[in-house]
């Protein structure tokens, strides 16, 4: 596409061999009986930058830039609403603009997406949200290091933290206490995806407390430093960015 190489989707229609997107699917009930856990990291976008070349800086060029409405300049009104709301939440005090403006694609490009169906699928299945906050220490890539990158929940899930293929996502402990907080997210992590995919329910010794999602409450676990559950975060962002993917398809507006 004009914007990335990298961009790319799944095609779905009736005249291929998926018929619909999944979130479709569930809504007509296609889905039942099917568990589901399903989540994002808190800074999805920020992973392009293992993908910079000595000329291309994806991930920096995402922070200084505003995409969106250097694809549709139409959009500036709608983005401006958007970044006032993100901009006043209290747990993004510090964000520049542009890290601003990542969180608006992280969120238009991954989180809207997986609420959504989570909320089709919980009244066919039992479905599970989370949230990986976990900050990697990756100095090297600033535009990742302190954030939790696309992918960076699978070194814990696979048990893999203190191995080079986890090192690459997450960079190494930054001393004796966040070796200790990795060891104990790995293996709470790890309990969860093994709970989850023995019975469709991830609690049990490790983990307790991560509650069934209910469009209603939208319990949301989060994994990281600190792991908990949340009823619904973010969710005024959530749904002023899911009123906004109504009007606009960044697909449609490369084509």
């Amino acid at each position: 596409s004009p914007l990335s190489d990298l961009l790319f989707a799944p095609t779905y229609g009736q005249e291929n061999i998926i018929k619909h997107s999944p979130i479709e699917a569930a809504l007509q009930g296609k889905t039942k009986g099917i568990d589901l856990m399903i989540g994002t990291t808190a800074n999805e976008l920020s992973y392009w930058e293992f993908y910079d070349t000595e000329t291309e800086h994806i991930c920096q060029q995402t922070v200084n830039e505003n995409l969106f409405t250097s694809i549709d300049p139409a959009q500036t009104a709608n983005i401006q609403k958007l970044y006032e709301l993100y901009k006043q939440n209290p747990e993004r005090a510090g964000y520049t603009e542009g890290e601003l403006m990542l969180t608006l694609g992280d969120d238009y490009a991954f989180r809207v997406a997986a609420i959504q169906l989570a909320e089709a699928q919980s009244n066919l299945g039992n479905t599970y949200l989370y949230r990986m906050d976990y900050p990697v220490n990756l100095p090297e890539h600033p535009c990742q290091n302190n954030r939790a990158p696309h992918g960076s929940e699978l070194p814990f899930v696979f048990g893999k933290v203190a191995q080079p293929s986890g090192i690459f996502f997450t960079g190494v402990a930054r001393n004796p206490e966040d070796a200790t907080t990795r060891e104990r997210l790995m293996h709470g992590m790890m309990s969860a995806w093994v709970n989850f995919a023995k019975t469709g329910n991830p609690n049990g010794e490790t983990l307790r407390t991560w509650d069934k999602f209910t469009p209603v409450n939208q319990p949301t676990m989060h994994f990281g430093i600190n792991s908990k559950m949340e009823n619904a975060p973010f969710h005024e962002e959530y749904l002023a960015m899911a009123e906004f993917m109504k009007t606009f398809n960044v697909f449609d507006a490369l084509k």
